[in-house]
């Protein structure tokens, strides 16, 4: 059972009982008021919305009365339509159209482009227009006119004639602005139905840029699926914390009411910054009475407390003062006997002293003795365990030599990507119009070629250190021709030239054609990135020149990336050392090479940075050269 101080026991219950209430008290007094700041919020952006949206509505009324008007005259003069713009601000250009769409009469604020005559019939507030609709209310634009959004009205006055009214929503930024907020900051903006912006007059350029939050969270969360004259909390377009209320007018507008969290509640804060301090010195002012309270209780029980610690530390000769407390009295009678009890027995134990050390040293020697035996087993079993780490690391370096073989399956990835890359430029062809069936043909070719070259290379580095291979004859020209058929998609996308130098193309030496085109494919793979690397440089090539001696066949391949680093040119074949990043090579492929090489074809692999001519200029760069047994 956990034991507790029963001192600290008291003293925080009695700051426990203090402080609980006032903590109560802060919170719902605090959520309280929170809650009222809130319905003042709501029932401020109610009203305003209410407004707003009344007066939204009476615009759009008030123009379908227009027409309704028109539509009970028999004869529609040039002054009438003047009359009838002049009593809505917001109609800009009023159209009569027959039924073919062309234009009979018309009164303009603005576009002097318009006469009689004039061709409508492709417009959307025309054809829109059918038998079994007589009015149509298009969707907001921005007007190339004044650059303001804009939407017309459509009408049907009778078969034979159609009224159209432009209508301009520069009004719906003016009237947004009239309601703004005690920082005199507009609290209103106006999205259509497609969720684009017609009126923001803090950020007028989104109603300009014809900006639409359809799709965004903002968008998803609220507009669709808030209801209206709900009181919401959202984070608006810049991610600033906000608050407000939202309505949708007759056409489908979302009116949107937002305030800044901060600052509609900034006098919350304030207050419960207030409240806070407040209630913390009264937490405060609670914690010392507690305090003091319980050390007038508790200082007798402390005296006492001092001198069972004394006792227990063989001090026996303090002395306890009587208090005026009954009960404490009684529990100093008790120390006190309990204090004479202990000095008896002290002086009992003293006695007893002298016997316990004779056995305890008994004990120690038999302690002696089990630890001297115990050390020798401990001897014995670490020798075993070194003995069974030395037989897990051969193991291990066995693992490994395995995953060696397996890390060559690797090599194939160039294949791939030469699969990658003919399928990307097929489908780049594709896109920009150039693709004909020339170029897909050699793309498939090229992919058909690679993907059969990967299972054969599979195969072959299956059997890699297999000694049941046979020699066969290989010609070194279809040997070339494959190796860099393979790479030519790669090296012209990294803008290398290839360069075959003219040799012999009869010359045939016996050997194994897969595994020597892989050390070819190999070499080349390393010039080209070597030369990925060169920067600066207008020409990047890698030649290829075969020779014959008396013997051997050379193969020699060289770049200009500038050559290899000195420190490192004597261990570029050894297994595992790569100069690239560990995720782009292994640092198998220069080792594998000489392994085919020297190992398996009785030649050599050498390599050395050297300068070398080729048409008049002068290079600097590796120089690999295979040398093959010829017979």
């Amino acid at each position: 059972m956990k034991t507790k101080r029963f001192k600290s026991t008291i003293f925080n219950s009695l700051i426990l009982f203090a402080i609980v209430p006032l903590l109560i008290f802060g919170i719902i007094g605090g959520y309280a008021v929170f809650k009222f700041q809130e319905k003042s919020i709501e029932h401020q952006h109610a009203q305003i919305l209410k407004e707003i949206h009344a007066q939204t509505n009476e615009i759009i009324e008030r123009i379908e009365t227009l027409g309704k008007f028109l539509q009970k005259q028999n004869h529609i003069t040039n002054n009438a339509l003047n009359i009838l713009m002049q009593t809505h601000e917001n109609i800009s250009n009023i159209l009569i159209l027959n039924a073919k769409g062309l234009v009979t009469n018309y009164t303009l604020n603005k576009n002097n482009h318009i006469f009689v005559g004039y061709d409508y019939s492709n417009m959307p507030f025309f054809t829109n227009i059918t038998a079994d609709k007589k009015n149509y209310w298009s969707k907001t634009y921005l007007s190339n006119i004044d650059n303001h959004p804009a939407m017309s009205y459509s009408i049907k006055l009778n078969p034979d004639q159609i009224a159209i009214f432009i209508v301009n929503l520069k009004s719906l930024n003016l009237f947004a602005k009239k309601f703004v907020n005690k920082q005199n900051v507009p609290l209103a903006r106006f999205i259509d139905d497609e969720g684009t912006f017609i009126a923001h007059p803090i950020l007028p350029n989104m109603v300009q840029e014809r900006q639409s939050v359809k799709g965004k969270s903002v968008y998803e969360n609220l507009i669709l699926k808030q209801k209206p004259y709900t009181l919401f909390y959202f984070n608006n377009l810049k991610n600033e914390k906000s608050i407000g209320m939202i309505a949708t007018t007759k056409l489908g507008w979302t009116i949107i009411i937002r305030e800044s969290q901060d600052f509609v509640f900034s006098l919350f804060k304030t207050s419960a910054i207030l409240f806070i301090v407040f209630l913390l010195f009264l937490i405060l002012l609670s914690i010392i009475l507690s305090y003091r309270l319980s050390n007038s209780i508790f200082k007798p029980l402390n005296d006492i407390e001092e001198t069972v610690t004394q006792i227990a530390q063989g001090n026996y000769n303090k002395e306890l003062t009587f208090t005026p407390y009954k009960e404490i009295n009684g529990l100093i009678e008790d120390v006190i006997v309990l204090q004479n009890n202990i000095k008896q027995h002290t002086t009992q134990l003293h006695q007893l002293n002298d016997t316990l050390q004779e056995k305890v040293d008994k004990k120690t020697h038999e302690l002696v003795e089990l630890n001297s035996n115990l050390e020798l087993r401990i001897k014995d079993e670490v020798e075993k365990n070194k003995k069974q780490e030395k037989i897990l690391f051969e193991q291990s370096k066995m693992a490994s030599m395995g995953e060696m073989i397996g890390n060559i399956a690797h090599q194939w990835r160039q294949p791939l990507s030469v699969i990658s890359t003919s399928a990307s430029g097929m489908k780049l062809q594709k896109e920009l119009g150039v693709l004909n069936d020339t170029l897909m043909n050699e793309a498939i070719q090229g992919i058909m070629t690679s993907t059969k070259y990967l299972s054969d290379t599979i195969d072959d580095f299956r059997n890699f250190f297999k000694k049941s291979k046979y020699k066969e004859p290989l010609k070194i020209n279809d040997l070339i021709q494959q190796s860099t058929s393979l790479l030519h998609s790669t090296l012209t996308q990294n803008n290398i030239q290839l360069i075959i130098e003219d040799f012999d193309k009869e010359l045939v030496i016996e050997g194994y054609f897969n595994e020597l085109m892989q050390a070819v494919m190999n070499i080349v793979s390393n010039a080209k990135d070597a030369l990925k690397d060169v920067e600066q440089q207008d020409e990047k090539l890698v030649i290829i020149s075969i020779s014959k001696n008396q013997d051997s066949v050379i193969i020699s391949i060289k770049d200009n990336a500038g050559g290899i680093p000195e420190e490192i040119l004597s261990k570029i074949f050894e297994p595992y050392f790569t100069t690239k990043h560990q995720s782009q090579g292994t640092g198998i492929g220069l080792y594998m090479s000489q392994q085919i090489v020297v190992n398996h074809m009785n030649g050599k692999l050498q390599v050395q940075n050297s300068s070398y001519t080729y048409k008049n200029n002068t290079y600097h760069g590796a120089v690999f050269e295979l040398t093959l047994p010829y017979d």
